[in-house]
């Protein structure tokens, strides 16, 4: 841990930068990628500092001239290297931020940490959202983004835009944007709400991540981590789990989810840096679907939180690398306040309830049928927690409808809780 919090902050280290010039952080091979920009500026020189994980310590740094960074019709674009993220296979993606998307386009370069080579991917201009309006808002900003997939071949791309209620979606195929249903190369995602209910709109800096092509989750400013379908429509979020797993403060935003062990968890932000503990997220294990319903709080990460720092940003990252199949690194980033990353491993228990379960209770779904491996007792709730079918001894259940359901199935003694998806 080097953070404010322990009077040994990493944004105090003259080989990174103040919090108005570090936005964006990944991890990689061990390594913390963080995006940089002198100054902050717009035009500030732009590059990508690299440290080790697990001691904190400087390890080099990618260096750009802001003329690396370039629009189709010859101009610079501004601020770059705002965000970086590290996509499905591996690739490094820089990201540069605009105020206006309607006159300034947004690009994605992928960079070669050993050569330091940069290659535009994607220059993303604004045909269809510069016409609308939200209050006085026209062409929206953009801080961050979000990637799933390989952005050399298949991928999704998702731009959250700041104090709005919009998510741009575009579709990679074959390393090559493709139109969606509307023959435009960007999908407009109108968000239908937030938690609390009080949000009104993504605010400042908020963060994207996409689970799969069906549903993402949005932290916004005013609002915690929630769970969207591709419709917008608020599939569930912090606020369905269990009251100590609550985030208690908005303001600052992230969140992700990582499998270890055969079991599905969630961290997210859960307090800004005036609350306390100040900047820290919170572990979670899902309950069974995955769902926040049912889940089971594990910890608050640090335990007394990165630090007080301004963190005008809104950056509260956490994120995870994989080591085998029973050990995770997660590491979380508040802007100003430095860094702490720590080991997560799964030691197996044996034969417990939780395994016996999986093994006996096989749920899958065709069409509107969920199906089980042998017959069943076996009660379908939607995904506001009303039952809306049961069966006895039966090898199938019906739907009434196409969306999201929680099974809770018992087949020979086992009992096993399950989120589908009926489309």
């Amino acid at each position: 841990m080097k953070a404010d919090k322990n009077e040994n902050n990493l944004n105090s280290d003259a080989n990174l930068g103040a919090a108005s010039e570090v936005r964006g952080m990944a991890v990689k091979d061990g390594q913390l990628l963080f995006t940089y920009r002198s100054g902050g500026l717009s035009n500030g020189i732009p590059g990508v500092k690299i440290f080790d994980m697990k001691t904190g310590n400087f390890v080099k740094e990618i260096m750009k001239d802001t003329l690396d960074f370039m629009s189709a019709d010859g101009k610079m674009l501004g601020y770059p290297c705002n965000d970086i993220q590290v996509d499905d296979a591996g690739n490094v993606i820089l990201f540069n931020m605009t105020t206006n998307w309607t006159t300034a386009p947004v690009a994605l370069y992928t960079v070669d940490l050993e050569t330091g080579a940069l290659e535009k991917r994607f220059e993303l201009v604004d045909p269809f959202l510069g016409v609308m309006t939200e209050g006085d808002v026209a062409g929206f900003r953009v801080d961050y983004f979000a990637i799933k997939g390989d952005i050399t071949k298949d991928a999704i791309l998702l731009f959250a835009c700041s104090s709005a209620s919009h998510v741009v979606r575009c579709d990679i195929k074959d390393g090559q944007l493709i139109k969606q249903e509307d023959d435009q190369l960007y999908k407009d995602i109108t968000i239908q709400g937030y938690y609390p209910a009080s949000g009104v709109d993504n605010g400042t800096g908020p963060r994207v991540v996409i689970v799969d092509d069906d549903y993402f989750y949005l932290d916004g400013f005013n609002s915690h981590a929630t769970l969207y379908d591709k419709s917008g429509s608020i599939i569930e979020s912090v606020g369905d789990a269990p009251e100590d797993c609550a985030a208690t403060s908005t303001g600052n935003n992230g969140v992700a989810e990582f499998e270890l062990g055969g079991k599905p968890f969630c961290v997210y932000s859960v307090t800004n840096n005036l609350a306390t503990p100040p900047q820290s997220v919170k572990l979670i294990e899902m309950g069974a679907g995955p769902t926040f319903a049912g889940a089971k709080y594990y910890w608050t990460i640090p335990e007394g939180g990165l630090g007080v720092q301004s963190n005008a940003n809104r950056v509260l990252l956490p994120r995870i690398q994989y080591e085998g199949e029973n050990i995770v690194y997660l590491s979380v980033y508040a802007c100003g306040s430095g860094a702490a990353a720590y080991k997560i491993e799964y030691k197996p228990e044996g034969d417990g309830v939780g395994s016996v379960a999986n093994d006996v209770v096989a749920i899958t779904v065709n069409g509107n049928d969920i199906n089980f491996n042998a017959a069943a007792d076996a009660v379908l709730y939607n995904i506001a927690g009303q039952k809306v079918a049961e069966v006895k001894d039966n090898t199938t259940m019906a739907a009434p409808a196409a969306g999201l359901y929680i099974v809770k199935a018992k087949v020979n003694g086992a009992e096993k809780v399950q989120k589908v998806v009926v489309k």
